[in-house]
């Protein structure tokens, strides 16, 4: 099961200082790509992941969505 309790996620360039706050010490080589939305993420399970988030529209309605989803 997910838990947001125990899942840090890391956005932009940190620094090494940074990373060891969030994840903790790690092995993991952090390195900086400059993409928007790119980060790294630890989901509970100990294992450190690099991923991407969506790039949302300015204006767009999430409730408005799910109720169109929902219908």
């Amino acid at each position: 099961m997910f838990s947001l309790e125990k899942a840090p996620v890391a956005l932009g360039r940190m620094s090494e200082l940074g990373y060891s706050m969030m994840f903790g010490e790690t092995k993991k080589e952090f390195f900086f790509k400059n993409i928007k939305g790119r980060g790294y993420a630890d989901t509970g399970k100990g294992v450190i992941t690099e991923f991407y988030t969506p790039i949302v529209p300015k204006g767009y309605d999430f409730l408005q969505e799910i109720g169109r989803c929902a219908k």
